[in-house]
């Protein structure tokens, strides 16, 4: 049997397997933060980030006609914008793959 070739730390584990993948400065930034107890700040303009992320979602509303009523549906799944800094407006899928947000 073929053994993994990167053995998994408890470290590694927290974090989702994309986190590797996102911008080295990115990463670097959001671990310094960590270490240093303080909130992340947006490489792009230096100040603290702030994120914000728009989600969309099909909702509709079907008659039932035994109840009498409106019964709601909804899609499981959603679609979404590209994340982005509150402050410079700069946008940037990294800023949401990480273990510091929660979904």
């Amino acid at each position: 049997m073929p053994e993994d070739p990167e053995p998994r730390t408890e470290s590694r584990s927290e974090f989702p397997e994309f986190y590797l993948d996102i911008d080295p400065e990115i990463r670097s930034e959001f671990e310094l933060a960590e270490k240093e107890g303080r909130q992340p700040n947006c490489i792009y303009c230096g100040e603290p980030l702030e994120v914000r992320q728009s989600f969309y979602t099909d909702v509709w509303w079907k008659w039932d006609t035994e109840a009498k009523r409106y019964e709601k549906f909804q899609n499981d799944c959603s679609d979404c914008d590209k994340p982005y800094c509150l402050k410079c407006g700069y946008h940037d899928w990294d800023f949401t793959n990480n273990k510091w947000i929660e979904y």
